[in-house]
């Protein structure tokens, strides 16, 4: 759209305004979209990290067991 000398983010009184959200009806926000991946992803890592941390554990026990 700058291409045709129209700036989307130019308000009329010729101040700039500040990109904030999209909001899509069928998804949503994208704020929120991207906070629930965000979400998704931190909670696999965490996942991950208690799995690694339990078996590391039970290696140990069970070497302490023999």
């Amino acid at each position: 759209m700058k291409s045709f000398g129209i700036d989307p983010l130019r308000c009329k009184c010729g101040a700039l305004m500040k990109f904030k959200d999209i909001v899509y009806t069928k998804y949503g926000s994208n704020r929120d979209m991207l906070l629930r991946k965000i979400k998704y992803e931190v909670e696999k890592n965490i996942d991950a990290i208690k799995y690694s941390f339990r078996n590391r554990n039970e290696q140990k026990d069970e070497r302490y067991a023999s």
